[in-house]
């Protein structure tokens, strides 16, 4: 298993949920996040293609199943080192199966590459613990997002930023709450919210609970994620169970996960953001209206269950 310490599996819920999975399915699960710490094993379940390859090696030396999931990429792929690509392209081809989140990166990647066990398995959501709470919601946007440089834009961060501050001046109580380790992206944020003058209006929570996380996407108004780009989103469908209305932009996978259940900004500028927030903050049955399609799209297609009843089934397959 990829990841940047053992830390990162208790706070992202990518990396918990799984785990989970893995221990209800009566597996003794061994966290390693070095390859020299890799030990025999009856399975090998591994995050990312990126560096997935020492893991796939070694249980193809021992005979054993692996599995790799997560987000491809594509759109970086062209931009890593030669060697990488080929060591990305070696996991595709020798892995036991290949775990896709959306549709889009399953049908990207295997019209792209040699795949071998190509499968779709959505992540899923607990919606017994991320639910409406049927509280009033405050006039408070959040968005959630590791700010790491690189990926703090990808997430379309700045852009709330500056669609928050478009919007102030019409509603001067607007308050947009940023959720998400202060990774090396967030200086950058930092002074673009002193440089606009929005202090008051805007807030860095840093990394928060999942509590905390919770509550928030129960009493904000809106969840907003501009993404450029996204392999699925995960704090997306969150919001969703939460009952949030979510505004987003058509982008990667998140019309599989939206669908019909949020507001989509089609148009690249700010002022299209701050239109969108505009409208969903001053139309209360909008807002109802997409909080319930929302929660309802998290239970039916989106639920934890789905998640471990199929990666239960392949696992049970390969190990058959």
């Amino acid at each position: 298993m990829k990841a940047s310490g053992p830390d990162v599996l208790e706070q992202t819920e990518f990396y918990a949920q799984d785990v989970r999975i893995l221990r209800e399915l009566g597996f003794d699960v061994r966290i390693v996040t070095s390859p020299r710490k890799l030990v025999v094993a009856d399975l090998y379940f591994c995050w990312w293609w990126t560096w997935a390859f020492v893991p796939v090696a070694l249980a193809r030396a021992l005979l054993r199943p692996v599995i790799v999931t997560g987000v491809f990429d594509l759109q970086e792929f062209d931009r890593r080192p030669a060697a990488h690509r080929v060591l990305m392209r070696y996991a595709l081809r020798a892995a036991a199966a290949n775990v896709f989140l959306s549709r889009l990166e399953e049908a990207q990647i295997t019209r792209q590459f040699n795949v071998s066990s190509a499968r779709y398995v959505p992540v899923g959501v607990d919606t017994q613990v991320y639910r409406p709470n049927n509280n009033v919601r405050e006039d408070m946007v959040l968005t959630v997002a590791w700010l790491q440089a690189g990926n703090a834009e990808r997430k379309g961060v700045p852009d709330a930023i500056l669609a928050t501050e478009l919007l102030r001046r019409r509603r001067p109580g607007v308050r947009l709450m940023i959720a998400g380790e202060r990774a090396s992206g967030y200086p950058k944020l930092r002074d673009l919210v002193d440089r606009l003058g929005v202090g008051d209006a805007v807030a860095f929570l840093g990394a928060i609970p999942r509590k905390e996380k919770i509550d928030l996407m129960q009493r904000c108004k809106v969840y907003i994620q501009p993404s450029r780009f996204e392999g699925f989103g995960v704090a997306i469908l969150e919001a969703m169970s939460c009952g949030a209305a979510v505004l987003t932009r058509p982008v990667g996978a998140i019309p599989e996960v939206v669908g019909d259940a949020g507001f989509f900004v089609r148009e690249s500028g700010v002022e299209a953001l701050q239109d969108g927030l505009r409208e969903l903050l001053e139309n209360g049955r909008l807002r109802s209206d997409l909080g319930q399609r929302a929660r309802l799209r998290a239970e039916t297609l989106f639920p934890y269950e789905r998640r471990r009843r199929e990666l239960a089934e392949l696992i049970e397959e390969l190990l058959r």
